[in-house]
């Protein structure tokens, strides 16, 4: 039997369309710059495609059907397929930044990057940089202490990266057995002086604070903003015990 979804099939679809009376999808912009934590949208469809973003840091999350479901990511060109007839979206404050949305039912649209070689069309691809500390892939940090990794970089044709935050107790866990990220970002040398600087500790922005207690190891991939380079600071804030930490960012390029 044809499936009256086969675009082969657009007289069957057509008539099924004009039937329902209501339009396939709908198109929204959605304003970044408003925060929001689980906020109902009467989205209906069974797909959801953000079509574009004020840059590659507009980034929201949304949650299929119940506000309990687990989050999945809406950035610039995120496409997702369920069926739903709500959705809870949550975002951070983010100035003059918006996603534009399209969702609906019952529609095909796709938008195709030129083959490499084949036109010129731009081609994205991942980019894993190694969080070193004295040049070692990870370092035991004592209790109530801190460390500092060495700098990072990122590529100049980086478009949007994500890091993952790993942290491993070395004796059995107990409370307060944490550790605090934080991410010390440079965007070069903002007084001329002559050299880059880079975040203060007071002023640095957190990344999350991974509890080995409740794991071990505990993981956590969060956004990363993209300027020139970093550093990462991790702070034990465990009362007795060592625990290892180690952190890698994954950027996708563009070339």
């Amino acid at each position: 039997m044809n499936s009256d979804r086969d675009i082969s099939q657009w007289d069957a679809r057509l008539k099924e369309q004009l039937e329902r009376s209501f339009h396939n999808y709908h198109k929204q912009r959605v304003d970044l710059s408003v925060a929001r934590d689980k906020k109902k949208f009467n989205w209906t469809g069974e797909i959801i495609i953000v079509e574009k973003a004020s840059s590659s840091e507009a980034i929201a999350t949304v949650r299929i059907l119940f506000d309990d479901a687990e989050t999945l990511t809406l950035e610039e060109n995120v496409e997702i397929r369920s069926i739903f007839n709500r959705v809870y979206l949550s975002n951070a404050v983010q100035a003059d930044e918006w996603l534009d949305v399209i969702y609906g039912i019952n529609f095909e649209y796709q938008k195709k990057l030129a083959e490499a070689g084949a036109g010129g069309g731009p081609t994205l691809a991942n980019n894993e940089i190694q969080i070193e500390w004295t040049g070692a892939a990870s370092v035991s940090v004592g209790p109530g202490a801190n460390v500092t990794s060495d700098v990072f970089t990122f590529s100049t044709n980086g478009s949007f990266a994500h890091i993952q935050l790993k942290a491993e107790n070395e004796g059995v866990p107990a409370p307060g057995d944490t550790v605090d990220y934080l991410l010390l970002l440079t965007g070069g040398d903002p007084d001329g002086a002559g050299a880059d600087e880079y975040d203060k500790f007071g002023h640095a922005l957190p990344l999350g604070t991974l509890d080995t207690n409740v794991e071990n190891a505990a993981l956590r991939t969060v956004n990363c903003p993209m300027v020139k380079g970093g550093k990462l600071y991790a702070v034990n804030n465990s009362a007795g015990r060592d625990i290892i930490v180690s952190a890698c960012i994954l950027e996708k390029t563009v070339s």
